[in-house]
């Protein structure tokens, strides 16, 4: 799987917290966040070519803690808001990732 931030460099704040949490989080998270494409793709199938051949974009957004990260899943690219603790970007993702079908209505 290839993973591309744009407009990031290690040394921002936001790179390395969603770095950190990444690294920190349980299996449950990790399979929605990471090895499930269903929140980036909106398909819950792997490609044909496998995993390597998904490419993740990641780029920061305006905005701040009262906002979700959103996923363009056309594109693979998540918008994630600059948030300034590495507890509210967990929190956010899985939000996001919790409800990413639909509008949570049922």
């Amino acid at each position: 799987m290839n993973l591309t931030f744009w407009y990031l460099t290690i040394y921002d704040f936001i790179f390395q917290v969603f770095m950190h949490m990444v690294f920190q989080l349980n299996q449950k998270i990790i399979t929605l966040c990471i090895y499930s494409t269903v929140f980036l793709t909106g398909s819950d199938r792997i490609p044909i070519l496998g995993m390597k051949s998904l490419k993740f974009i990641i780029q920061p957004t305006g905005g701040g803690n009262n906002y979700l990260p959103v996923a363009h899943t056309c594109f693979n690219l998540l918008d994630l808001p600059k948030y300034t603790d590495k507890e509210i970007l967990k929190n956010k993702i899985v939000q996001a990732i919790d409800h990413y079908e639909g509008f949570s209505l049922v």
